[in-house]
């Protein structure tokens, strides 16, 4: 089973995400084992499921209350074993601000909202294939 987390204040956002993920999975996805998705919308959840679950991946937006993304990053890259977890960054932050922090935080990838679902699932499945 491919389990990914998606962490996203906006419900919306959050359906988004699953639902294009799902519609091009035949296309890009090729794993015999099903995809499921966990979707929180705050990052202290997330955080406490990742002690009880583990996870393939993590897509993340960066603007949440309390503690932002970046902050849920370094959180996760303190536990043994979630460091190498690869995070997918979706932010509404644009340009090289986003890359920027992306990269000093770790992130293995990283999308400025509104994302292109085809072209962000083909990468998205890419970079759980490696794994």
């Amino acid at each position: 089973m491919s389990r990914i987390m998606l962490l996203d204040d906006e419900q919306i956002i959050l359906a988004m995400i699953e639902d294009a993920l799902t519609l091009f999975a035949k296309e890009f996805y090729n794993s015999k084992w099903p995809l499921r998705f966990t979707k929180v919308k705050t990052a202290e959840d997330a955080l406490e499921i990742m002690e009880s679950h583990s996870f393939e991946l993590a897509i993340v937006d960066i603007m949440l209350a309390r503690m932002n993304g970046w902050e849920f990053i370094k959180e996760v890259r303190k536990h043994k074993s979630q460091a190498d977890l690869p995070i997918v960054v979706v932010s509404a932050i644009d340009g090289t601000e986003l890359e920027y922090y992306s990269k000093r935080h770790g992130a293995s990838l990283w999308f400025t909202k509104p994302i292109k679902p085809k072209e962000f699932s083909k990468q998205v499945f890419s970079l759980l294939a490696e794994r």
